[in-house]
C-alpha cells in the first residue's frame, strides 16, 4: 500500500504543471496581472505617506490658527490668514459676525503682545507710546465724524 501511494504521489507530481508554466499561463491570460500588482503596492506604499502629510498640515494648520507666535512676518501667517478667509463666510448673522471679528481683533492683540515681548523694553514702550497716540487719533477722528453727521442732521 505504501509504494502504491508513493507511485501515485510521483505520478501527480510528474503531470502537474511547473511554476513557470502556470506563471507564463497567467500572464497570456492577464497581461496586466503582473502591472496591477505592482501598483497595488504602490498604492499601499503612498497610503501611509499621505495621511502622515494629512496630520502633520492638520497639525500645522491648527498651530497656526491658535498660535499667538504667529503674526505677520512669520512663515505660517499666510496660511493663518487663509484659515480666517474661510471661517468669515460662514458667520452669516450679524451677531456671529461681530463675535467673529472680535475673536481675531483679540487674537491680532496677543499677536502684538507677543511680539512686544521680545523686544528689548525701550523700543516696546516706544511703541506703546506711538500705539497710543494712533488710538487717540482714530477715537478724535470717530469724534469728529460723528460731531459732522450730528450737525448734517440739524
Amino acid at each position: 500500500m505504501y509504494l502504491l501511494k508513493r507511485e501515485l504521489r510521483k505520478v501527480k507530481k510528474s503531470s502537474a504543471p511547473t511554476s513557470a508554466f502556470k506563471r507564463e499561463l497567467w500572464l497570456k491570460l492577464q497581461p496586466n496581472a503582473v502591472m496591477h500588482h505592482r501598483r497595488l503596492h504602490l498604492r499601499l506604499a503612498l497610503v501611509p505617506v499621505f495621511a502622515l502629510m494629512l496630520f502633520l498640515s492638520l497639525g500645522v494648520g491648527t498651530y497656526a490658527y491658535a498660535s499667538p507666535a504667529v503674526s505677520e512676518g512669520h512663515p505660517l501667517f499666510k496660511l493663518k490668514q487663509g484659515l480666517e478667509k474661510l471661517e468669515r463666510p460662514l458667520h452669516r448673522s450679524p451677531e456671529a459676525r461681530a463675535e467673529f471679528e472680535e475673536r481675531v481683533r483679540s487674537r491680532r492683540r496677543a499677536e502684538m503682545e507677543h511680539r512686544l515681548r521680545s523686544l528689548p523694553p525701550d523700543i516696546r514702550e516706544e511703541m506703546r507710546l506711538r500705539f497710543e497716540e494712533r488710538q487717540k487719533a482714530k477715537a478724535e477722528a470717530a469724534a469728529d465724524t460723528t460731531t459732522e453727521e450730528s450737525t448734517i442732521e440739524n
